[in-house]
Formats: C-alpha cells, structure tokens, sequence
C-alpha cells in the first residue's frame, strides 16, 4: 500500500490540517503556561534550603506579613514591584547591632551599634557608629546603657533583643529604623572566611597587649600600617581591640576600625556572585543561621544587597559619635546597680545634635584615609612597692612595648606593699590609658575625687586617695608595684 497523499487544496484535508495546527499552538500555549510555573517551583525546589535557612534568621513577629514560598520565589527572580521598606522615602535605614554570642561574657551586650543609612536614587551610603556607653531612655520606661537594650530583652523573651534595640535606636535617633541585623562574633569570623577574608587599609601600626581572650586571661595583637587581608579571626581582633598604642586606644578609635571592615566584608559580599547563586547564599545562611538575627525576609536582604552593588565606597561618609572638643557627647558617671558607670551624655541638654547628625548623615562631606595625628605617648613612673630586685626594670620593659613613655623607674619608699596600684595624675584625662595600666598590671587604682569622676574605671578596684597621690613632675602615672607583680 502506498502511503496516503495530502492535497492541501481539498477542503476535508484543509480542515484537518487546520485542526492540527490549532492543536499545535494549543499544544503550544499550555506546554508554555506549565514552562512558567514550572521553572519557578524547580527554583523553589532547588532553594528549599535558602529558604529554611533564611527564615531560621528572621523571628516570627507578631502581625509581621507572612510571604508565601511562591512569592518569596517570584520576589527573588525579580517579577514582583514589592518594594523595600523605605524606598518610598528614598532612604532606607538599617540598624547593625553585634554581639559577643553565647559564650563570651555578657554574650548579647551589643559593643557594635551602627546605623546605616542608604539613598537607592544616588546609591549613597552613611554610617553612623553609636558608642556602646551611650546612656540613654530604653523602650520600657528609664534609663541604660545603650549595649544593654538587646541583652535585657533578651533575658524577658529570647530572639527580642532585636526589635527592643530598633525601637530604642529610632526614638533616640528620632529616625525610622527599617531594618535591623544583629550578628555575633562567630558569625562575624565565619562569614569573612566563606569570602575568602576582606582587605583593610590599616592607618597605622598599632599593638595591644591587653586584648581579651577566652578564658578571661589577655593576649598580644599587632597590626602594621598599611594594606591588610584578614581572615575572619584576624579581622575580629581589629575591630575588638580596645587597648592599643599609637592612637588606637578606646571605643571611638573601634568604631572607625569596625566601619572599615564592615564597607571591606560588603565589598567581597556583592561582588562574589553569591547574590545570583542561590546554593551560595544557602551556604552562607545555613552557617549563620544560629548567630544571626534579622527582621529582614530572604528577597529583603537580595534585593537591598543587589541594590547596594551600586554604592561608591569613596563617596561613603563615616560618622563616630565622640566626646572630642567638636563631638556632641560628653562623658561622666552616674550610679548603675550600685556601681558608679563611666557613660556617654549629650554635650547639650538633649539629643537634638545627635540627631541632627543621623538626619544630615548624606549632607557631610567623606571622611578621608588620613590618619589623625597620634597622641603622645602616656608617660608613667614606676616605683618598686617590694624587695623583689629587678621589678621596676622588668614593668618597664613591658610598659614600653606597649607604647608607653617610661620617665623614670625607682623604689617606693614603702617596701612591704601586698597590691600594685597606679595613681592617675591626669584627673582622668587619659582614661584608655587608665584601664590599659590596669589590666596589664592587675592593679588597683588610686586617683583624686575629680579623676575618679571622669575614669569610668570599676570602683570595686578603686582605692580613693582623697587627694594624697605621689607629687611627680612630668609623668602622667605613677606605678607602685606590690607583691601581686612578682606573682
């Protein structure tokens, strides 16, 4: 038999060509229609792990939005106009909040406060660094200090702290605070390793040798000026270290540092092609999911990463709220549980320059990588409280690798001293100073009322003097080692 013929001009065979073309394009359209609600649920499939790890970060809040697995999936692939909080303003704040984790000493004492504000219609970003002493009105009536709102929230109802810190940070800033994230230091060094480590300018060198370790003993730091990669353990050090020479003591100078690293880590972030890979991006949340906490939902944190590629790092403006002579705080010490505690204040009577400087964050000009001037070196006269020979010579050495100017050493005229201790004649100018001397040494600390007032140092070491101290010319302290320094 031969086969069959077609003669496209004979109307019955028209009709069933017709008839099969239609079934072609019909064919067509739902092969097509179930193309596109496949490709988003083998997405979904192939994210089922970004998405539980993403919402492993994020709390339940109560009345929050709750956005289905489809409609993350379709906000992620870019086919939703759902905008981010505070795009309508063209500002969206971000308050960053770190920790030290379960673990450490005080482990939700946030020590890293920053608020972030980004402009998406010029891609400009400004940080703002709020010392952790700030002390401040909390969200359920009185006063704290601003690191301990996380931490008492936190003891009332685990994964709070958070949004108690937002609220805080908002009415004292008198901005909305969008989002927040709140990271602890695991999650910090892990996540600057998952990068391949971040590359900081170091402005100058700088040693520490009373930085904090594990297990409440202390350990040596150094960093050397210039260009550095870090690893995520190294890259922590430098934003801890509160006790370096050179310039580097104190919690302004970290704050500065923290920015630096911060604006390094987000470099690596958005240029690591993680934000187009979401088996990447799972990685990174899976390892973060228990040390990070984020009101942000997974296509939030996409979307605004996406949107921050943009920013020009050297257009950034870093602000450190200080208590220099152009700084809007001011320090002094008031009575916190019974323990007199060094705090923060507003140099003015309330907080309208604080928060004129959140408001006009954009408006100031970047700071440049010009290192300020480093302060001369505290100059210290040590006195050997003991019959231990040698003492004196020994501290000495020490002091001076840690950067401080030894005038002059000698014996005390007291010989049989139990405890060394270190007299502030600054009146409390050079509180680091002050409680670097401290820990190094393990020393009680003898001062006048006034410097006593200005220290911040823990009275429960303090051995006030009422105005006795050695006469020394020249020196800022003066060291009068006792028995627990030959130990």
């Amino acid at each position: 038999m031969r086969p069959p013929k077609i003669n496209l001009l004979d109307p019955r065979t028209g009709v069933a060509a017709s008839r099969r073309r239609f079934s072609f394009w019909k064919g067509a359209l739902i092969g097509l229609g179930a193309l596109v609600v496949a490709v988003p649920l083998l997405f979904s499939a192939a994210s089922a792990r970004l998405l539980s790890a993403a919402s492993a970060i994020n709390p339940d809040s109560e009345g929050a939005e709750k956005v289905s697995i489809f409609e993350q999936v379709r906000r992620l692939v870019g086919n939703s106009e759902k905008r981010l909080r505070g795009e309508e303003r063209d500002r969206i704040n971000i308050l960053v909040l770190g920790e030290g984790g379960i673990g450490h000493d005080g482990p939700h004492l946030t020590d890293t406060i920053l608020f972030v504000t980004f402009k998406p219609s010029t891609s400009q970003v400004g940080i703002v660094s709020l010392p952790r002493d700030l002390w401040i009105p909390v969200p359920d009536g009185g006063q704290n200090k601003i690191n301990a709102v996380n931490a008492l929230a936190e003891k009332k109802q685990p994964r709070s702290g958070g949004e108690a810190a937002r609220q805080a940070v908002a009415a004292l800033l008198d901005q909305p605070i969008d989002y927040y994230v709140r990271v602890d230091f695991s999650a910090f060094k892990t996540l600057i390793d998952d990068v391949g480590g971040v590359t900081v300018n170091v402005e100058r060198t700088f040693t520490d040798f009373a930085y904090p370790t594990d297990d409440a003993l202390y350990q040596k730091v150094h960093f050397d000026k210039g260009w550095q990669t870090m690893d995520g353990e190294t890259a922590l050090e430098f934003v801890r270290s509160r006790h370096g020479n050179n310039g580097e003591g104190g919690d302004f100078a970290r704050s500065r540092r923290q920015q630096k690293v911060m604006l390094a880590l987000k470099e690596k972030l958005v240029s690591f092609d993680t934000l187009l890979n979401p088996s990447r991006v799972a990685s990174v949340l899976e390892t973060l999911q228990s040390h990070v906490i984020t009101d942000m939902e997974l296509w939030e944190i996409v979307k605004l990463a996406k949107a921050m590629r943009e920013v020009d790092t050297t257009k950034l403006v870093n602000r450190v709220l200080d208590d220099g002579p152009q700084g809007p705080l001011y320090a002094s010490s008031i009575s916190l549980s019974g323990v007199d505690a060094y705090v923060l204040l507003p140099r003015k009577s309330d907080w309208s320059d604080v928060r004129r400087i959140a408001a006009r964050v954009l408006e100031t000009r970047p700071e440049t990588e010009t290192a300020p001037e480093a302060a001369r070196p505290a100059r210290v006269e040590i006195q050997n409280g003991t019959r231990q020979s040698g003492l004196a010579k020994k501290t000495q050495d020490l002091l001076a690798k840690v950067g401080y100017d030894v005038v002059r050493i000698g014996n005390a005229q007291e010989t049989s001293r139990e405890r060394t201790i270190v007299y502030d004649l600054t009146n409390g100018g050079l509180p680091q100073e002050l409680q670097t001397l401290k820990n190094l040494l393990g020393a009680e600390v003898g001062l006048t009322l006034p410097g006593y007032l200005a220290s911040g140092v823990t009275p429960s070491n303090i051995a006030l003097s009422n105005g006795q101290q050695p006469d020394s010319a020249g020196t800022d302290f003066v060291v009068v080692l006792g028995q627990d320094a030959v130990n």
